[in-house]
């Protein structure tokens, strides 16, 4: 659902409207470095589009490659999770989680988040 228009990569935000959020609320989330390089590669090849055409049948081939099917299920909500748990691995911060998330308070980041033994190299994660 990712349009040109929401996003500034002069300021580095994607402005998020409320009937495309999980949370159900507009926001601004921020630009990180390897979203810049995914994001200024999309704008290099042109066509006004930022997914790549048959963005879902990619996203099928990718899953395949990547070993998930029907013995190992895709969860729903993975990217958003592998998000939040390396975003807190490397700023180590609830608050600009919550920002970055959506969520209205950290209450449910500091009960969720709490074991971060499976995440490793954060700061790779970033570069």
């Amino acid at each position: 659902r990712l349009t040109w228009d929401a996003v500034d990569l002069v300021h580095g935000y994607i402005a998020l409207q409320a009937r495309h959020s999980k949370t159900g609320g507009a926001r601004r989330v921020t630009i990180h470095p390897p979203l810049r390089r995914i994001l200024e590669g999309a704008a290099a090849r042109g066509g006004g589009r930022i997914c790549p055409a048959c963005w879902g049948r990619h996203w099928a081939a990718l899953h395949r490659a990547a070993g998930w099917g029907s013995a190992r299920p895709w969860r729903q909500d993975v990217l958003r999770h592998t998000f939040a748990s390396y975003h807190l691995g490397h700023f180590r911060s609830y608050s600009a989680l919550q920002y970055e998330v959506g969520h209205r308070d950290v209450s449910l980041l500091r009960t969720r988040y709490v074991d971060m033994g499976g995440v490793r190299s954060a700061e790779a994660f970033w570069r």
